[in-house]
Parts: C-alpha cells; structure tokens; sequence
C-alpha cells in the first residue's frame, strides 16, 4: 500500500472513531475492505450531497498534514464544482506538474528563494508546498478567498490584486511564478498587460510556468473561430466578465509563440501538460 494511501486510512480512522489505528494490521485490513480508502471520509462526511447542504463546512476537517479544507462554496467558486477529493487531488497532480516541467527543463525548485502562485484562489495548489524551502506568496483579485488563505495557510503571505495591472511587488522579487487556469480566463487586451507584469516582478533568468486552453478544446469553437484559432488567433468568450469561469481565453501555439514569445523566451511547451487543470497546455517562459 502506498504511504499516503496509509496515511489517509488513518486519517479516516482517527476521524470516524476518534483514536488512532492500534496497529498498521487494522490499516492494512481498512485498505483491503474500502475500493479507495478515502471513499469512507467522502462519502461519509466530504461528499458532494453532504457539502450543497453544509456550504460552509461546518465540521472542522483537516487534511492528514493538518492543513484546513476551505468551505465547499469557495471550493466551488475557483473550481466550478463542490467536489473536495478533486480540489485535493488536482492541487497535488498541479504541483508534481510544475516540478516535472521545471526539472525536465533543468531547474530545481528548492533553489528558488521567493515563489509566487499568481491567482491562488482558496489555495489548492499552493497548499502543497508546506515542505518545501521557498518563500511563498499567492496573490488574487477575490477578497474572501485571500482572506480564507490568510488565516489557514500561514506559512504562506497572501495579497490581492486588481483584474488589471500593475500588482503590488516590487521588480525582480520572485524566482519562480506559475499562474494556473488564470491566463485561460483574460481577455485579449490582458493577456499581455498581465505577461509583461509577471516579467518585472521575476528576477533577471527567472521562470513562469503557464497553463492555457490549447488544442484539446477546439471542441469549444465554432466552425469560425476554428478557422481563426488555426490561423494562430486567440479566441475568447464572454470578455465582459473577465476573471471569471464563464469569460474563456483559447491560446493556439502559433499565438504564443507570436506574443508571449516577444515578452519572456518561451522554452516549452506541453500539450495537456498543467495535470491537475484537465487538458489544459503546460507553457514554461524565461526572463532573459
């Protein structure tokens, strides 16, 4: 059984009977009886069904590194569903893509001093760096989720920023930034305004890590805007409302390497590579 398949059966243990496992036999015969271990917190107290009828989450439960799960209707405003098990598990998939593309291009992560998770919401990727050497920062244009980070997820600092540039950090301050599923929600007249912001605050040879509507939702598109999209256009949805889940930006790789490539050195590009942001293109730019 794998450790944190373990760990989570004595999560589950502990929670459901309030003491802990008297020996790894009983977690081993928990993991034997339950499909997936953490079906019995679930579906017990986590499950969709529990969480529309408890959107604030009234029970104080904590994941097994004793991190706060945030109340289901913010889980459901970042994520668009009220689905915990995902938002812990694509936060975890968001981190070890960040680490494959970092390391597959020759960077190592723990060298960096400052990290910045730009458009953070209720931390669901930035909450899986406690172990890890960087200073953190997350920062979001939403008050109450900042706020929520603020007070759950102090090893980190949280600010807000406006819809719109400039944010408030001072020039060369992070190593590294990633913005997941942020760049997939601007419209055109932000795209860059907001590429050229993240260049001032990384350091000189610092790397952003991007995720962006690519080929695989095509599907999304009319007969037109394919047309258009394979021309190399960006094509975006409802830019009225601009920041939000609805208004969707679909970047073609002909685009970014005709924009974003004339901002930052664009040094890969992965197909259906930001895991944890389901089919959703892993871009990896450097300030030079």
């Amino acid at each position: 059984m794998s450790e944190l398949k373990k760990e989570y059966v004595v999560w589950a243990y502990r929670l459901l009977l309030g003491r802990e496992p008297e020996n790894m036999a009983i977690v081993n015969t928990y993991s034997t009886v339950f499909r997936d271990t953490r079906e019995l917190i679930w579906e017990f107290i986590l499950s969709e069904e529990f969480q529309a009828k408890n959107k604030e989450l009234k029970i104080s439960v904590m994941t097994p590194d004793c991190i706060p799960i945030p109340p289901s209707r913010l889980i459901d405003l970042v994520a668009g569903n009220l689905s915990i098990l995902w938002f812990l598990e694509g936060g975890i998939l968001a981190k070890q893509a960040i680490l494959n593309l970092l390391e597959k291009n020759g960077f190592d992560f723990d060298q960096f001093s400052n990290v910045l998770d730009f458009g953070c919401g209720c931390g669901r990727v930035i909450r899986n760096w406690h172990s890890f050497s960087p200073n953190f920062y997350g920062t979001d244009y939403n008050l109450e989720l900042i706020e929520w980070c603020k007070n759950n997820l102090t090893f980190c600092k949280f600010s807000i920023n406006n819809l719109e540039p400039p944010i408030n950090y001072p020039d060369n301050k992070f190593d590294f930034i990633y913005a997941l599923s942020v760049f997939t929600h601007l419209p055109k007249t932000l795209q860059i305004p907001w590429l050229e912001e993240m260049r001032r605050i990384l350091k000189p040879n610092g790397v952003i890590f991007i995720s962006v509507h690519g080929n695989h939702y095509k599907n999304l598109l009319t007969l037109q805007e394919k047309q258009l999209f394979e021309q190399g256009e960006l094509i975006v949805h409802q830019e009225e409302i601009a920041g939000s889940n609805t208004c969707n930006a679909f970047h073609p790789n002909q685009y970014l390497m005709n924009n974003f490539a004339k901002v930052m050195k664009v040094i890969d590009i992965v197909p259906e590579g930001a895991l944890g942001n389901p089919y959703q293109d892993a871009i990896l730019l450097q300030k030079i």
